[in-house]
């Protein structure tokens, strides 16, 4: 399957994905808050739209945080519990990953690398999503493919165990 890359900003709303009881000890936010991300995400695609490459819409971040910072403090809500604006490469993955539906299907319908989205609504939060690569289908046999397979899962492992020591 053809296997994409994407960068996202995002305002994480709910850091469990509607499963509650975050690590932070994070509320998920109200539904106001919710159309709120939605508008602002909306917004800001506009000035994000002129991002010529990846590494343009990344240095977006602190800007859509700020921005979310004052909206949010605007409707007269407290730092403390603020969702957070974030940034993070996402993949590779193919159409089956295992992330939400939506955003999975907002990856697959940018045209071409350097598309980006409309905002896109999870579980987690809203999301523009920046297509950094595409990689065309292969039927690689296991054998010719382990060594790219091991190199593109030791990363997500180690974190993972990183993850489990803090913990």
């Amino acid at each position: 399957p053809e296997i994409r890359t994407v960068e996202h900003l995002a305002v994480i709303l709910d850091e469990t994905g509607g499963r509650g009881g975050g690590s932070r000890g994070y509320a998920p936010a109200a539904a106001e808050a919710w159309e709120e991300a939605r508008e602002e995400l909306a917004s800001f695609r506009r000035l994000a739209v002129g991002a010529e490459t990846a590494e343009a819409f990344v240095a977006l971040q602190p800007v859509l945080d700020q921005r979310w910072r004052q909206r949010w403090l605007a409707g007269g809500r407290p730092e403390k519990g603020r969702p957070r604006a974030a940034q993070e490469r996402i993949g590779p993955f193919d159409r089956e990953g295992p992330y939400d539906p939506a955003f999975l299907a907002g990856a697959f319908t940018l045209p071409e690398v350097g598309a980006l989205s409309e905002p896109v609504g999870t579980a987690f939060g809203w999301h523009l999503l920046f297509l950094r690569e595409v990689s065309p289908a292969r039927d690689d046999p296991f054998e010719a493919a382990a060594d790219e397979i091991r190199e593109r899962a030791e990363p997500g492992i180690e974190a993972q165990r990183a993850a489990g020591f803090v913990r």
